[in-house]
């Protein structure tokens, strides 16, 4: 399966959604997620250093688009 919807930083529950940020942040990288973690260079469901200990968890508001994706792709 494709991580892009799954596994995106935007998918995931402790993304901040400020929309006065001016930077992405989450509950892992509060002080801005790195570029190899935002870009998907690096898968983020397991541990990376300096994530403190927070990995990527699907958003539920997600779950059906998920669901909708993966049958209509026969994955």
């Amino acid at each position: 399966m494709s991580s892009e919807l799954q596994e995106s930083c935007g998918t995931c529950i402790h993304i901040n959604d400020d929309p006065h940020a001016k930077f992405e942040s989450c509950k892992a990288y509060p002080n801005g997620i790195p570029f190899i973690i935002m870009s998907g260079g690096v898968e983020h469901t397991k541990p990376v250093e300096g994530d403190n200990g927070i990995t990527y968890e699907l958003n539920p508001k997600f779950k059906k688009d998920l669901e909708d994706y993966k049958k209509n792709n026969d994955l």
